[in-house]
């Protein structure tokens, strides 16, 4: 995927026990499966060797481009991390899917197109996973009654992501099943315009580069995206549709299908202004680059009844304080990357996002944007992590053979989450059949 990065071996210790050794030698076997799949930190764009430059003007560290997979390094001060992407230096996608599983293995059936819906319990023991097949796509035998029976000394391991501590809360009730759920608060900054040509690729639209700091505790990192107008605010055009009315919001969440067509109203809109500028710029559109605040919220949400699941974000005041001491040092350090849009078009990105490019914006941007925001990272973690233990390869209490080998086992990691999801699934696997 597009942003490879490790939690700390001390927050893993932390978390899901073992000891840090453990870790650090869990990730390097990691890194080197993927490794041996073609999977290679490649040297840093132009786009990326300039934010790091304006990082370390601005105080940061260089990246150290230890490994393939950079962890994140548990040490005070501001940091910079570079991370693989699915891209080549010339923009082409050299992987989109690795797997580590050999799937030629006789003793492997993927049930493609299935829809699990029940686990079945005789006493502490799961005995058999019931589910719903939703077309023959030639994949594996589904049995006459969706009833996938276990055999003897058989395991289930429950890696649905947030669907899990629903799972949990349906079919097994464990003690805290559905608490400590959290996901990152997420604040777009404003869109800047670069000064000199930085040769922008499909390898830059998510640039590969990570910034940290912390606010009173709190990790804040920073994402970076490049390109031209329409590219960019493809990626981030949903983030926008937190600045419409609640009212109009509230009929999106309840309906999937209006938040689609709103979303893709606003990327039919984006199209269209950006035919007038390379209209106007005679097909040599501007390269843009953009940036996001995200970091944990400090009061975790909880799952409700039905499929409700709630975030309190901004309930602890120091959600919103986090934003504001963060937002104010990154101006600088965009703008050492890129320039500001002409006056007029500045005014236009404030009138509808209050996006600050001044330090004394940042405030009533962050008042405005902790009334309006929509969405989450979609980094959903925790939920489950109350339900299992972690010194039996994240067992699920009041079971005997049902593993939980996702990110609902954890709470939210504070980098971008993918690789703590990857090195959790490994370590429950490890664990219960090295």
């Amino acid at each position: 995927n597009y942003t490879m990065m490790h939690e700390s071996p001390k927050w893993l210790a932390a978390h899901l026990g073992k000891t840090e050794a453990y870790w650090e030698d869990l990730q390097k076997s990691l890194n080197a499966e993927f490794a041996a799949r073609g999977v290679a930190r490649t040297p840093t764009s132009a786009v990326a060797t300039k934010i790091i430059e304006s990082a370390v003007e601005q105080g940061y560290s260089a990246p150290t481009f230890e490994g393939v997979i950079p962890a994140y390094r548990d040490e005070p001060g501001k940091q910079t991390y570079a991370f693989p992407t699915q891209f080549d230096d010339f923009g082409l996608r050299t992987k989109s899917g690795v797997s580590l599983v050999d799937w030629t293995d006789p003793r492997i059936t993927l049930e493609t197109r299935a829809r699990v819906d029940s686990l079945e319990f005789d006493g502490d023991r799961c005995v058999g996973v019931g589910a719903t097949s939703l077309g023959d796509d030639g994949f594996g035998r589904f049995p006459a009654g969706g009833q996938f029976a276990l055999k003897p000394g058989g395991r289930v391991a429950l890696c649905s992501g947030a669907a899990t501590p629903r799972f949990l809360m349906d079919f097994v009730e464990p003690p805290a099943a559905g608490q400590g759920v959290n996901d990152h608060i997420l604040l777009p900054l404003g869109i800047y315009v670069a000064g000199e040509k930085l040769y922008v690729t499909p390898k830059d639209n998510y640039v590969q580069v990570f910034a940290t700091s912390e606010v009173d505790g709190t990790l804040v990192t920073v994402d970076f995206f490049s390109g031209p107008l329409d590219k960019l605010l493809y990626l981030t055009s949903h983030l926008y549709l937190a600045f419409l009315p609640n009212f109009v919001k509230s009929i999106m969440l309840n309906r999937p299908r209006v938040f689609w067509l709103a979303k893709n109203l606003v990327r039919g809109l984006i199209r269209i202004v950006d035919v007038g500028i390379n209209v106007v710029t005679r097909g040599n559109p501007p390269e843009l680059v953009a940036a996001i605040v995200k970091y944990n919220a400090h009061q975790e949400g909880r799952y409700e009844s039905g499929r409700r699941i709630t975030l309190d974000w901004f309930e602890d005041p120091r959600d919103a304080l986090v934003a504001k001491a963060a937002i104010p040092p990154l101006l600088p350090l965009l703008e050492g990357v890129a320039n500001k849009p002409p006056r007029v078009v500045r005014w236009l990105i404030r009138l509808v996002t209050g996006a600050p490019y001044e330090a004394r914006q940042v405030d009533k941007y962050v008042d405005k944007y902790q009334r309006n925001w929509l969405l989450s990272e979609q980094h959903l973690a925790g939920g489950s992590q109350g339900s299992v233990d972690r010194e039996a390869g994240n067992l699920v209490r009041g079971t005997s053979n049902v593993h939980v080998a996702d990110l609902s086992a954890v709470p939210l990691p504070r980098v971008s989450p993918q690789m703590t999801a990857y090195l959790t699934g490994y370590h429950v696997g490890r664990t219960l059949y090295s």
